[in-house]
């Protein structure tokens, strides 16, 4: 959250002035424009929660602490709560190529979380006769696992990436099976593998 001095909005401190409730989106991510500034006054909200720059993986605590942080005028400032799962996917034209996009979900490492990722047919009724699917997330720091809740029909997550990892992984592992396709980037701070095709239900990375 990016503190406005002055402002008369509060969210998780009622006694401290915060920035306006549109800086959040959601309970897990913070956004911010900046225009003609190239610093910026910021305030992590959440105690005992950490928030990862969504650029850099570099991690800040959430407290009652305030921070001048750089915020270049060609990137927003955007940062993701530890422990968060958004799901992702390449871009596509119309909905009728959803069925064949990849699915994949960018998780906050480092902090225990729980998400929920939905997904239906995109057209007709279907949702109204239980079309629809839903997949927890659950992750710590070493382990994510993935439970599918509803129709069959939905897409399996068949890649994952992961922002705030600052080393690579001794081993990771989908359901018991090593996983080869990692790629690791060190000045982003970020790990990527694919996943079977079918999913996979219980992913361990060994540190």
């Amino acid at each position: 959250m990016v503190r406005v001095p002055g402002s008369p909005q509060h969210l998780h401190h009622i006694a401290r002035p915060t920035g306006p409730i549109s800086d959040r989106r959601g309970p897990a991510r913070c956004a911010r424009a900046t225009p003609r500034e190239t610093k910026r006054d910021v305030y992590f909200p959440g105690k005992g929660a950490e928030w990862i720059n969504w650029w850099t993986g570099e991690r800040y605590a959430g407290d009652s602490t305030q921070r001048k942080l750089d915020a270049p005028l060609d990137r927003l400032l955007l940062f993701v709560r530890a422990g968060a799962a958004l799901p992702t996917q390449p871009v596509v034209q119309h909905t009728g190529e959803m069925s064949r996009a990849p699915l994949g979900l960018i998780l906050a490492h480092g902090g225990m979380g729980q998400s929920r990722v939905y997904q239906d047919s995109g057209e007709g009724y279907a949702t109204q006769r239980n079309g629809w699917r839903i997949t927890e997330v659950n992750q710590t720091s070493s382990m994510i696992r993935l439970k599918h809740i509803g129709y069959e029909a939905g897409r399996p997550i068949t890649f994952i990436e992961l922002i705030g990892v600052t080393a690579r992984p001794k081993e990771v592992r989908a359901d018991e099976r090593e996983v080869k396709d990692v790629e690791f980037e060190e000045k982003g701070k970020r790990l990527r593998f694919k996943l079977p095709e079918q999913g996979a239900g219980e992913i361990v990375i060994a540190q």
